[in-house]
């Protein structure tokens, strides 16, 4: 079977006009010779900005390109996703969190992330809150460094969800946490039970003596229940992917999950796809879904610097290998979107377009004379138009190419 339509996103990868870019967009400054290629020989469009997360952004445009029913943004609760991707699911566990320990001044949150919180501390932090939780009914596990954590309650119980994820809320009243609702108030429950065991945790002591932030609270986010599983035998879809929240969703689907490692972990000229298990897989289905996450949580990727750097190594070690790959198994049709836009200014979700492009790969593995950018003015501007998730499906036709 030769796949016929591959849908490549790059999460996060919209973004605002930056002061420091000379008013432009890390897409406009980014270098990436294939995607110049794309856009110089194929049809450019945009999805327009929804001011979204971006993974909700992302996978509606997933489902609108799969001609799925679009999901609502509550449909589409972090923690169960997550929970799912990463396999940590058990039938008694009736609802997910998302969990991230906060640092505190007062009431007013002030360190959303504790990107330098190491594996080891936010174990150990866990630990310590662990017997209290499990008798009330609630697990808790440990999402590598960072202090992120994922949190089941078990029993069928109808919980908040809890509130917008910390790092959009810094310098904000930790009141926000859960706002006027009259379910189980499991998120500020859980965040009081964790201030009070975590006050003089020798972590934190170690962690104030280097001047670094301490982990005060653990701030839970975007509740819901388990995400319910398909046969994958029946979609003949593929999707690829380094975020655990995408996968989720995919298996929920009954795709053909892969994994993609880490780009740390790449060593220098090596394709980001296991290539072997790739073009196996390839070749039993009909389409295929790669979708690239920001390195950050949340579609993150730092600074506009650095945001500008992992676009091109986005290009480099998976992009170009891709299109060759495709091109050379016969595939249809590519097409390439930014899911969803978030501000290298802010951090958090911003409504611009999200530009797109249409193409034959065989046509896009080697760079043009003529370079094309493939930025949010130029998806504005292009012969597809503005177009909005539903819309992509129209874009999977013959007489669209």
């Amino acid at each position: 079977m030769k796949p016929g339509q591959c849908l490549v996103i790059y999460e996060g990868a919209a973004d605002e006009p930056l002061p420091e870019l000379d008013d432009r967009t890390p897409l406009s400054v980014a270098r990436g010779a294939c995607l110049a290629a794309l856009a110089a020989q194929g049809r450019l469009g945009a999805l327009v900005g929804a001011d979204a997360p971006p993974w909700v952004s992302g996978l509606r445009a997933l489902c609108g390109w799969q001609g799925l029913p679009l999901p609502a943004p509550a449909d589409l609760a972090y923690g169960p996703l997550v929970a799912a991707g990463l396999g940590w699911e058990l039938p008694t566990r009736a609802y997910y969190y998302a969990g991230q320990a906060v640092t505190l001044d007062e009431d007013i949150l002030r360190d959303g992330r504790l990107e330098d919180l190491s594996a080891v501390e936010t174990e150990a932090l866990a630990a310590t809150v662990r017997p209290a939780l499990a008798a009330e009914g609630v697990d808790l596990d440990v999402r590598g460094g960072g202090g992120r954590m994922l949190v089941g309650l078990r029993g069928g119980r109808e919980a908040a969800p809890g509130g917008p994820p910390p790092r959009w809320l810094e310098g904000e009243s930790s009141t926000a946490l859960n706002e006027a609702d009259e379910r189980e108030d499991w998120p500020r429950r859980l965040f009081e039970i964790t201030r009070a065991a975590w006050a003089e945790h020798p972590v934190n002591m170690v962690r104030l003596d280097l001047g670094l932030n301490p982990a005060h609270a653990l701030w839970v986010w975007g509740g819901g229940p388990p995400v319910a599983r398909r046969e994958a035998a029946s979609v003949g879809a593929l999707l690829v992917s380094n975020e655990p929240a995408v996968r989720g969703w995919g298996l929920a689907q009954g795709f053909e999950i892969q994994s993609l490692p880490p780009l740390s972990a790449l060593k220098k000229g090596v394709p980001w796809f296991r290539l072997r298990a790739f073009v196996t897989a390839l070749r039993q289905v009909e389409r295929v879904i790669c979708y690239l996450g920001a390195p950050g949580e949340l579609g993150n990727f730092g600074s506009a610097v650095e945001k500008i750097r992992v676009l091109e190594q986005w290009d480099r070690v998976m992009l170009a290998p891709l299109a060759d790959i495709l091109a050379a198994e016969g595939l249809g049709r590519l097409v390439v979107l930014a899911g969803g836009a978030v501000s290298s200014r802010t951090g958090r979700p911003c409504a611009a377009d999200c530009p797109l492009v249409v193409c034959q790969p065989a046509l896009a593995a080697r760079v043009q004379e003529t370079a094309v950018p493939w930025d949010e003015a130029a998806g504005r501007t292009g012969g597809l138009g503005r177009l909005r998730p539903a819309d992509l499906a129209d874009l999977t036709r013959a007489d669209r190419a």
